[in-house]
């Protein structure tokens, strides 16, 4: 059955609803992958038996040194 211009499922340009969300969430996920590149470098391993501190995130992740790491310009959308 061929979609007719009056489809529900068609969006402006002839696109289905459901390419325009594959499409949106692949700009989504490369925009998380671009934000997030490098942030292994500040991962910090946990170096005493599991507990509340040691599993806490601050004792996992160097956040400060990752937003310094950052353009400045973006400093304000990181530390949100």
């Amino acid at each position: 059955m061929e979609p007719t211009a009056s489809d529900p499922d068609l969006v402006s340009g002839g696109k289905s609803l459901h390419t325009l969300e594959m499409e949106i969430q692949e700009a989504f996920l490369r925009f998380m992958a671009a934000i997030l590149k490098g942030y292994r470098s500040y991962l910090l391993p946990i170096t005493q038996a599991p507990s509340e501190r040691t599993t806490d995130a601050s004792s996992l992740f160097d956040l400060q040194g990752f937003l310094k790491s950052r353009d400045r310009s973006h400093q304000k959308f990181y530390s949100q």
